[in-house]
């Protein structure tokens, strides 16, 4: 056994041993099909590859100050305060289901 294939060895039995045998996933290898919305992105090689068949459906956050408010005001400080509320409210439940939260910022 190389030194490399002997440090992934290692660096998986460790990541394995701290955080479950469910932590780590293969490409192409699927044990247990999840079933979840999924929304296509318009290639099905990337649907394949992706293996949910599309990107899964998301929920946004928008500041009501932004939907109420005039076309063209600044609301960047109301976003950022928003998105730091809800992940204080949610922090517990994601940690409990052991699930990662992404907040993309689309500009």
């Amino acid at each position: 056994m190389s030194k490399k294939d002997l440090a992934l060895k290692q660096a998986l039995d460790q990541i394995k041993s701290s955080f479950g045998k469910e932590s780590i996933m293969w490409l192409g290898q699927s044990n247990s099909p999840i079933n979840f919305p999924v929304v296509s992105t318009g290639s099905f090689a990337l649907d394949m590859a992706l293996e949910t068949g599309g990107f899964p459906k998301v929920a946004t956050l928008v500041p009501k100050g932004e939907v109420d408010g005039k076309m063209g005001d600044a609301h960047v400080e109301m976003q950022a305060r928003l998105m730091s509320q809800a992940l204080r409210k949610i922090n517990h439940s994601l940690s409990l289901s052991q699930t990662v939260l992404i907040f993309v910022n689309q500009v």
